[in-house]
């Protein structure tokens, strides 16, 4: 994100504060869900439907985003950065005993 869309994060977060940014939130994330269940049921064949559904995860995409950048310029930062490092560690570990556990 570019810091003037985070300054814009920022004075929309000042003007709705935390409550109504976290139910904000929710209900997007709950659009992310549906836009990508959609996408994921998406034939492939260039149709009109296949570009409406790419289109449309995109949106929702980025009203997470942007939900979720407000509501992370307002949290501790060191421990959300420590959780993202441990998340992050701990999938890549799982990735490399999948590496490890498959037969040649």
């Amino acid at each position: 994100m570019t810091d003037e869309q985070k300054q814009k994060c920022r004075d929309i977060f000042g003007h709705y504060g935390m409550a109504a940014q976290l139910r904000q939130l929710i209900e997007e994330c709950a659009e992310l869900i549906q836009a990508a269940a959609k996408y994921n049921r998406i034939t492939n064949d260039g149709s009109r439907q296949d570009l409406i559904a790419y289109q449309h995860l995109h949106e929702e995409l980025a009203d997470v985003m942007i939900m979720v950048e407000q509501i992370s310029q307002h949290v501790n930062e060191n421990m959300l950065s420590a959780f993202v490092e441990q998340k992050l560690d701990r999938q890549l570990g799982r990735i490399n005993n999948e590496k490890a556990t498959r037969t040649p």
